[in-house]
């Protein structure tokens, strides 16, 4: 009988339950918080990828390549000098994706994109795949393109 009176009380005794429960509580809620912040910082980072390299592409679509090129920071050279007298010649029909792969830490990422455009001298419509490495500045908080502009030709 001692036994099961203890378990009852044991069991009823609320102080034990809150005294025990509250840091284990407490250490939950601050890991979900942690954890959520960190997923929102992904997100943005992510989305922000998204919405630059939609700049890109629509910057290059409309001819204005001095904003594309505007997103470049090479990491290890000086960029190459822009021929803007080629490239008034350019014109872009299509900009289409075609694979986005970003690193586990999301500080670079690589873009394939199909590029169609004709040069209005030569009105063949002409197809280029443009590989494109992006690199995320945390300081700055945006990313940048790591090259050049297509090799239009």
């Amino acid at each position: 009988m001692i036994q099961s009176s203890m378990m009852k009380h044991f069991l009823c005794d609320h102080s034990y339950w809150r005294r025990r429960l509250h840091p284990c509580i407490a250490v939950y809620l601050v890991g979900a918080i942690v954890l959520g912040c960190a997923s929102l910082e992904s997100k943005d980072r992510l989305d922000h990828l998204e919405y630059t390299v939609e700049d890109y592409g629509a910057a290059l679509r409309w001819g204005r390549y001095n904003e594309a090129a505007n997103l470049r920071n090479i990491r290890d050279r000086q960029p190459k000098a822009l021929d803007l007298e080629h490239l008034k010649e350019i014109h872009v029909t299509s900009y289409v994706i075609t694979e986005r792969i970003v690193t586990q830490d999301q500080n670079e990422a690589f873009i394939t994109a199909e590029i169609d455009y004709y040069n209005v001298d030569d009105p063949v419509v002409r197809k280029l795949t443009d590989k494109q490495v992006w690199w995320y500045e945390d300081g700055r908080r945006r990313w940048w393109l790591d090259g050049d502009l297509p090799a239009f030709k």
